[in-house]
């Protein structure tokens, strides 16, 4: 693994000047502090010249990753698509901030609240998938998501609509959402990026 104690969040060396190397994994760009009862990772930070998919690990040194710090990935300019794994259950507000590239995000099934500003300034963000626990979206969560025109549902109508949304999340309350199942898929088939319906599907 490379030892990322001295980059900055650009991805550069705050000592020698030089950025990460090509074959850094996404792994690597990430930084993991451990919980106070040492049980637990939560990814604090993200070099942020790492580009495309990002997908957190669930674990990490052997033991479970639970949660995005505030703020871990704000900024990244690069990454273009997210997946949170089931392990998390706890997103720090602004975690994805302002990443301008980023297009998709699936969020763990186990994510209660879905913090304030988290995808505040994802202009190019079109799809999101939610599973049925979130039971509020904070202020900002989504605003300035201009592009945002799919959105997949775990539960029903009835379900979403005792969702409690912050200010400024029109662009998610707004957006066509997709109950249940969507052509053939339905959330058992424990969809991927890749797998990821199109919002075309009906």
């Amino acid at each position: 693994e490379y030892d990322t104690e001295n980059f900055t969040k650009a991805g550069s060396c705050s000592v020698c000047g030089e950025f990460a190397e090509e074959d850094m994994t996404c792994v690597d760009a990430m930084t993991f502090t451990l919980n106070n009862t040492g049980t637990a990772y939560t990814v604090t930070d993200f070099l942020c010249n790492y580009p495309g998919y990002v997908e957190i690990p669930d674990e990490y040194n052997g033991l479970p990753v639970t949660a995005i710090g505030t703020d871990a990935f704000r900024d990244c300019a690069e990454i273009t698509s997210v997946v949170i794994p089931d392990s998390v259950t706890s997103i720090g507000g602004s975690a994805f901030r302002n990443c301008t590239k980023l297009t998709e995000i699936i969020f763990s099934s186990n994510i209660t609240t879905i913090p304030g500003a988290m995808c505040f300034g994802c202009t190019n963000l079109e799809t999101v998938m939610i599973f049925g626990n979130v039971k509020s979206v904070g202020g900002y969560a989504f605003s300035g998501c201009s592009a945002l025109k799919c959105v997949f549902y775990e539960n029903d109508e009835a379900e979403w609509n005792k969702i409690t949304f912050g200010a400024s999340n029109t662009a998610l309350t707004n957006a066509p959402v997709h109950f249940e199942s969507i052509g053939e898929h339905t959330y058992a088939d424990e969809w991927t990026i890749d797998s990821l319906p199109t919002c075309d599907e009906n």
